[in-house]
């Protein structure tokens, strides 16, 4: 065959050979293109092979997605079929995937292709029926391609609404004592052979991430049969069994993906795609850029989950990179045989014993009832502090150790959950976090029967482990809103564990739990008030209005029977102020601090809802009493620094800000939300100090490339150079850590040549987001800059162009062109671009120190 010319395709090579056909690289004659030509093996007049290689042409050339293979045709030349197809120059996930997988930010990339090329299938009625590592290519450039629809099926619903449809013999579909597919990646329901939907696709894709992370499958029998039978029958083992250093969030993604039940797995890939996505951004800890070279950016309140916002200051993303921690502090006491006076707690998870997938939503409840009902008891001593079960989940903390050096935490609980049919058994245990001894432990045993008496006593004990007295009013206010029915708390307590995950079917699980124990108890307040919380969720992830509605109602009835619950109101405040009631959310949370006084949380969204109704003495005289309350309190003093930042009032920021290095002196978000402080009224020498302090507290890609963000700026080329480098070695795949290191070897001696490489492989990554969402105007104008840095004006101009029309409205794309047209000589529009990034708050101290305007500074026209 090499060198024959079928139809219009000359043969150049032979690229491999399977039981489905032979695959060849051929170059079309008409256009000129390199493409990849499949065919049937000589001879072969098999009709349902011959049906299959059809259908996958249908199949796919029914779809255009950048992560799904193009077709560009069929032939038949002496009654043999051909495919052309796109040829993809890479390997495949099979090839790439190591004995110990592939690294995280790896498996985060290239998962989330996946999950976006399933979404574009799905919608097309489209189900695969064969996701595994060797229908997966990756690319030279890391662009991953879904290949192999030969066994593709179009969902039913599809197919009645009219939409493209084919037949097929049925033999292309079953075969008798065969099952469709690939053992290892079956789906339970392709194993039974039951009729198998789009949520078959994300079995498989579970198993092929599994893969990915752990360097093996979760199924590993010795023959198909034996692999068939584990994937029915045994646990999912979790994946950081075989990985430890996986993050919590993907783990509960992959378990997500792989459970057995279809109702119970992600119902769409795009949900799976969403937490993907939410993952990989917290991973990677990357913010907005503010210029060539992103810089400083301002400290601003983490409001991006209306459920985070619990106890805790919203930190500061500081840094054009940085997204960062909540902060906390760490005073470190003096190390006590006894529990110390002054008692700062982080609840961690609890252990599933025996790893019972069914009982992990419990265990996860159950720390946040725990750390809930811990926080209410701060009011009545003054000495208590718990951190936040949102800031333990998203710092991944399971050690004592763990929680000190990153929360600032004393002491810690940890403990354990094993549940069988009959019964509970809970350990409890008290941890000095400085001296890692085990203070103290209690063991609860109840028959399920008697779970509800578990609410009080757990509570109880802990309090008495902490030598915290509880008197009338505490236990009247801890039994306030609770069930003495043992079936709605265990719906409870799953749920809660079910509102902690990201993905809307884990909603939807949360919602149906707590929908059966306000059955169970018509009168359960806790329980109405997670429907609110979950309602509005659901709200937030689909932005369907119609669970707005059911959000008020159950906030309401929980109000209507017990109107003495604090953090009840606090969550009515939530969605009010979400809903866009403020006033109405004001009251709310006014109603809150009359109830508790001391209620951080209430305190902190009251001050942000004055502030976006634009009361600022309010927000102010907010702020300034939550900080007076309790001084050695982080959380106030961090919001009202955080307000006077916002405000542009640096003088009065400072100040506030130093402060809280001074509570939390080995606290490395303190010195990064001063450096921001530093940076923004033009004294850069102690930004530079400040974030030099937090790298040495604790080294990340975003400190390290915001410390040289800072040298850039002033002239310290030499010395940005290697943070940079160690930057784009922690963060390979982010585009703008990529642009910041051409940056600093462009103005560094001999360093041109590296400059380029730099922005090449920035530009390279940047095509790579624009092929997931082609309408991202500030990737568009990143990728624009970096092709204006490359001296690509024919692509620059258009793509600037494009991206100012696509966010008229947004800073970072209009700074993005002013540097852009700048570049590629086009002055007049740089001078509209640069107007446009004033107005809209570029800083003016970057402007002026940026050395490719230098040019555009000097032209009178500028005048800022």
């Amino acid at each position: 065959m090499i060198g024959r010319t079928v139809a219009h395709y000359e043969i150049l090579e032979k690229l491999g050979e399977g039981g489905m056909g032979v695959v060849y690289r051929a170059r079309d004659t008409r256009l000129g293109r390199t493409v990849a030509l499949k065919a049937l093996p000589a001879g072969d007049r098999n009709s349902a092979r011959r049906a299959r290689l059809i259908l996958e042409a249908k199949a796919a050339s029914a779809l255009n997605h950048p992560n799904i293979v193009t077709v560009y045709g069929i032939e038949t030349v002496d009654e043999v079929d051909y495919i052309a197809m796109e040829y993809i120059q890479g390997e495949t996930l099979t090839t790439l995937i190591g004995p110990k997988g592939v690294g995280l930010s790896e498996a985060l990339h290239y998962s989330t292709q996946i999950a976006a090329g399933l979404v574009a299938a799905h919608a097309a009625g489209i189900v695969h029926r064969d996701i595994k590592p060797s229908n997966i290519m990756v690319t030279k450039s890391g662009l991953v391609k879904l290949l192999d629809f030969g066994i593709a099926r179009i969902e039913a619903n599809k197919r009645d609404a009219g939409e493209k449809t084919w037949t097929m013999p049925p033999e292309v579909f079953t075969r008798p004592g065969a099952i469709v597919g690939s053992a290892p990646y079956l789906s339970p329901e392709q194993i039974k052979e039951k009729q198998t939907d789009h949520r078959s696709d994300i079995f498989s894709f579970g198993v092929v991430l599994y893969q990915m992370l752990a360097g093996d499958r979760p199924f590993n029998g010795s023959s198909e049969m034996e692999i068939m039978l584990e994937i029915l029958k045994s646990p999912t083992p979790s994946v950081s069994e075989k990985r430890p250093n996986v993050p919590a969030g993907l783990d509960g993604i992959v378990r997500n993906a792989l459970e057995k039940d279809p109702i119970a797995r992600y119902q769409s890939a795009e949900d799976m795609l969403r937490d993907l996505q939410q993952l990989t951004r917290d991973w990677e800890t990357a913010a907005t850029a503010t210029g060539a070279l992103p810089a400083v950016a301002q400290p601003s309140a983490v409001r991006h989950s209306f459920w985070n916002r619990k106890r805790m200051a919203r930190a500061a993303a500081v840094g054009a990179l940085l997204v960062l921690a909540l902060a906390l502090w760490n005073m470190a006491p003096r190390i006590l045989n006894n529990v110390p006076a002054e008692k700062k707690i982080a609840v961690l998870p609890f252990r599933n014993v025996g790893r019972v997938p069914e009982n992990q939503a419990l265990c996860d409840g159950l720390m946040e009832e725990l750390s809930s009902a811990l926080t209410q008891l701060e009011q009545f001593h003054g000495s208590l502090w718990v951190v936040p079960s949102t800031e333990v989940r998203r710092e991944q903390l399971a050690s004592a150790e763990g929680a000190r050096r990153t929360l600032g935490a004393n002491l810690v609980i940890a403990g354990s959950v094993q549940r069988d049919a009959e019964q509970i058994h809970i350990t409890a245990s008290l941890v000095d976090a400085n001296s890692l001894r085990q203070l103290s432990s209690r063991t609860f045993q109840k028959r399920l029967s008697e779970l509800a008496d578990l609410q009080q006593s757990v509570v109880h004990d802990i309090a008495e482990m902490l030598e915290l007295e509880l008197g009338s009013k505490e236990r009247q206010m801890l039994a306030a809103g609770e069930t003495q029915t043992a079936e709605a708390y265990e719906l409870y307590l799953q749920a809660q564990g079910y509102l902690q995950r990201r993905g809307v079917s884990d909603l939807d699980r949360a919602i149906d739990l707590l929908e059966r124990a306000v059955a169970r108890d018509p009168k359960y307040v806790l329980a109405y008030a997670g429907l609110g919380e979950a309602y509005w969720k659901k709200y937030r992830a689909t932005s369907d209005t119609k669970w707005v509605e059911s959000a008020r109602a159950n906030l309401n009835q929980a109000v209507a029977i017990n109107d003495r619950l604090a953090p009840v109101f606090v969550t009515r405040g939530i969605i009010q102020e979400g809903a866009g009631e403020r006033d109405e959310a004001v009251a709310s949370f006014q109603h809150a601090l009359e109830l508790d006084p001391i209620n951080a949380s209430a305190y902190s969204e009251l001050g942000h809802t004055y502030e976006d109704l634009g009361k600022l003495d309010l927000a102010q005289s907010t702020f300034e009493k939550a900080a007076q309350l309790r001084p050695n309190d982080l959380t106030g003093t961090t919001d009202l620094g955080l307000f006077y930042y916002r405000r542009g009032r640096y003088k009065d920021a400072l100040p506030t800000l130093q402060r809280v290095t001074a509570l939390a002196p080995d606290y490395s978000s303190g010195y990064t939300n001063l450096a921001g402080a530093y940076w923004m009224s033009g004294d850069y020498q102690n930004a530079a100090v400040s974030y030099e302090k937090s790298l040495a507290l604790r080294p990340t890609a975003s400190a390290y490339s915001s410390l040289g963000t800072v040298y850039y700026f002033l002239d310290r080329c030499p010395e940005a150079v290697p943070l940079m480098e160690k930057a784009s070695e922690m963060l390979p795949k982010n585009d703008q850590v990529w642009a910041n290191l051409g940056d600093v070897y462009a103005c560094s001696p001999n360093g041109a040549g590296k400059a380029l490489d730099a922005y090449k492989n920035a530009l390279k990554l940047g095509n790579q987001q624009l092929a997931i969402n082609s309408k991202d105007a500030e990737v568009l104008s990143r990728v624009a800059l970096y092709q204006a840095r490359l001296g690509n004006y024919g692509e620059a101009v258009p793509n600037t162009r494009r991206a100012l029309k696509l966010a008229p409205g947004d800073r970072a794309v209009a700074w993005h062109a002013a540097l852009a047209y700048e570049l590629a000589g086009q002055r007049e529009l740089a001078l509209d671009a640069i107007r446009s990034a004033i107005r809209l708050g570029q800083p003016l101290q970057e402007i002026n120190r940026e050395p490719a305007l230098a040019g555009l500074r000097a032209d009178p026209r500028y005048q800022p």
